[in-house]
């Protein structure tokens, strides 16, 4: 008998963090358990990990019970630059966790938008500069569908605003 984990009805570290999570009403979702072990040997307490790159609608609702409004979404930086197929195929992850996450979460990303040498990494894997930095420089997102193109709203940096136009072929995070 085989018996599958129930990865997507629950986070690593969710009653670890739950207590903290509940009071921040912010969280950081990463994709691994590593990432959440990392954030709280630095003091980052408000994390869960997901079980891999989706988001699933019980996560979700756990999330809701638990108070969050806000929603970083802190996933490994599958690629190498930002002009390569792996940086598109990262931002579809993006785009379809975030569209389940936006209704009910105000929803961010941070992921290697510094150029760092880092293929594969989560922002936790960085030195402690360089992931301050990435969180610093987060991106806001929210979103609507209107036809073929796709309007994002990305609040960048002490609250200095950009508006982009991005259509599926172009790069979703690129300012």
């Amino acid at each position: 008998t085989v018996l599958k984990f129930p990865s997507g009805q629950l986070f690593y570290a969710y009653d670890q963090n739950k207590d903290i999570i509940n009071k921040d009403k912010s969280v950081i979702l990463f994709e691994a358990e590593k990432s959440c072990l990392k954030a709280a040997s630095k003091g980052i307490n408000n994390t869960l990990a997901v079980f891999g790159s989706n988001v699933s609608k019980q996560q979700i609702q756990l999330l809701l019970e638990l108070g969050v409004n806000e929603v970083t979404i802190g996933f490994d930086s599958d690629f190498i630059d930002t002009k390569g197929e792996d940086f598109r195929f990262f931002v579809a992850k993006i785009k379809k966790i975030a569209h389940r996450l936006t209704p009910y979460f105000t929803v961010f990303c941070a992921y290697n938008n510094q150029g760092y040498d880092g293929y594969k990494y989560s922002p936790m894997d960085f030195t402690d500069e360089q992931m301050k930095k990435i969180f610093e420089n987060r991106v806001k997102i929210s979103w609507q569908m209107l036809g073929s193109v796709l309007y994002c709203y990305c609040q960048i940096r002490h609250n200095t605003f950009y508006w982009r136009l991005i259509t599926w072929q172009s790069t979703l995070f690129r300012l």
